[in-house]
């Protein structure tokens, strides 16, 4: 009983705990080579985008851990598929002791789009937990973590600029004092694209572009600078998937005049204006002309789910 009585005064003491989990898009992805263990080997410019599914943990008169999922849910498994209950279950490993919580997720992010929603969430879990169970491990602790469940996970604990330049296979992150302005035009077509898929589309006939292609990040802040320099060596074998996504990004760059990209392993893509005005007509005529999904989202200024953005109630 006095167990029982020490654990719930414990609990008792803990936070209910928000964080936010954002969307990134890759404004330029370098495929340099497959590696010897079959990852690939990449060189890409992320910038963070104010599209952010959000998480709610509660602390448990348990040793359970609990996800419900609201929102966008589509093929978002609610069981130990999902990358918040292994980012947890990878904690917990870590740390040698069981974590509890119950968590909400609302996704906002869809999945499946090249978006990262999988792994910010991930990410979020980790900084979460760490706070709400009093563990004390650094930035480079949780991103060793999130490493073990996928590439993209350290990118999201580790940066809390706008942006962030990712090499390796996407563990080695390094942030960035630039920042992309403007408004992203984001256009989300009903195409799921598995990452593997693609990979394996590239490495029948991979293409590389030239090392010495100006990336995003050393151009003008300026939308239209930057976006001139926006480039994916995973475009073509995503289009060759999917032809449906070539088809849309034609019609969307000849509606928008300017480039229009591919972000991650698709579907989705982006485009980009300095006027918000002028996004916003030109997303209305994706939605109608196209008829596809079109959302005018602002670029971050930090990535939204480190501390202290992660927000605490009493419990």
């Amino acid at each position: 009983m006095k167990m029982a009585a020490a654990f719930e005064e414990g609990i008792g003491k803990m936070s209910v705990i928000a964080g936010l989990a954002p969307a990134k898009i890759n404004l330029s992805l370098r495929v340099v080579s497959r590696r010897s263990d079959g990852f690939h080997e990449l060189d890409s410019v992320v910038a963070f985008l104010d599209l952010c599914d959000s998480l709610l943990f509660s602390p448990v008169f348990s040793n359970s851990q609990e996800l419900h999922i609201s929102g966008r849910v589509g093929s978002v498994p609610a069981d130990q598929r999902n990358l918040v209950l292994r980012a947890a279950e990878a904690l917990s490993d870590h740390v040698d002791k069981d974590l509890p919580f119950s968590a909400v997720l609302d996704k906002r992010i869809p999945a499946g789009a090249g978006l990262g929603g999988g792994s910010s969430d991930a990410a979020t879990a980790l900084l979460v937990l760490n706070e709400m169970h009093e563990l004390n491990l650094s930035a480079d602790d949780l991103s060793q973590v999130g490493s073990t469940i996928g590439s993209d996970v350290p990118m999201f604990v580790m940066s809390s600029a706008g942006s962030c330049r990712l090499r390796g296979r996407g563990e080695l992150v390094e942030p960035l004092t630039w920042t992309p302005q403007g408004y992203c035009v984001l256009i989300l077509p009903k195409v799921h694209c598995p990452t593997p898929a693609v990979y394996g589309a590239w490495d029948r006939a991979p293409c590389s572009t030239d090392a010495q292609h100006p990336v995003p990040c050393e151009c003008e802040p300026q939308a239209e600078a930057w976006l001139a320099n926006c480039f994916n060596d995973l475009q073509t074998a995503a289009f060759a998937l999917f032809p449906l996504l070539q088809q849309i990004q034609q019609q969307a760059a000849d509606i928008c005049g300017r480039p229009v990209r591919m972000t991650g392993s698709g579907s989705a893509l982006f485009t980009a204006f300095s006027n918000m005005t002028l996004a916003s007509q030109m997303a209305n005529r994706i939605s109608d002309e196209v008829n596809v999904e079109s959302l005018v989202v602002p670029f971050r200024t930090g990535a939204g789910n480190k501390l202290p953005e992660v927000e605490h109630a009493d419990h």
